[in-house]
């Protein structure tokens, strides 16, 4: 089994609704779940001209979550079931 990050991508007000679909899908992929990571909530980036503040919009990384699979497949497949924001990008990670 390989790890992939899930990136949430578009940030919304999380509702208790919201949080509860969340929920029963990390129950149902229990066996899948290495870290069921957090909601973002503020962010900064740091570049080589210094450090800004990043706005909570459509393209702000608004959580994230590990999960594992056989390959980038099984992966959009588990991901398919999730109640995504805007949009969640999938990146298969390296074992360092």
């Amino acid at each position: 089994m390989k790890n992939f990050l899930f990136l949430a991508i578009g940030f919304e007000k999380q509702t208790d609704t919201a949080m509860a679909a969340w929920e029963k899908w990390f129950e149902s992929n229990a066996d899948k779940i290495v870290d069921k990571g957090a909601p973002t909530v503020s962010g900064r980036e740091l570049t080589k001209s210094g450090t800004g503040e990043l706005p909570l919009d459509d393209a702000a990384i608004s959580g994230y979550m590990i999960v594992k699979a056989a390959d980038m497949d099984e992966a959009v497949k588990i991901a398919e079931g999730s109640p995504i924001n805007h949009s969640l990008r999938i990146y298969e990670t390296m074992t360092m």
